[in-house]
């Protein structure tokens, strides 16, 4: 994340902490997302005086990829005895 004042701030995603937070500074923030069920959450920044910002609905928490075709069609796969 980009920004000023971010050197003291916490991230949520969906109530859940920014892990892993591999840099912090005045301007940027940059760490993991937790983990989190398939939806939108909100994300919320706060620092230590109490003051946050929520961005509504900001992050979607992708869902199981599903392939509908694969072409070319793969051989038969045999299982040997072993």
């Amino acid at each position: 994340m980009r920004g000023t004042n971010l050197s003291e701030v916490t991230v949520t995603f969906g109530g859940q902490p920014m892990t892993s937070i591999t840099g912090q500074s005045e301007n940027i923030v940059s760490g993991s997302v937790p983990p989190g069920t398939v939806g939108v959450v909100s994300v919320v920044i706060a620092n230590a005086a109490g003051c946050q910002v929520t961005l509504s609905f900001s992050y979607q928490y992708p869902g199981a990829r599903r392939c509908s075709a694969v072409a070319p069609s793969p051989p038969a796969l045999r299982m040997l005895p072993g």
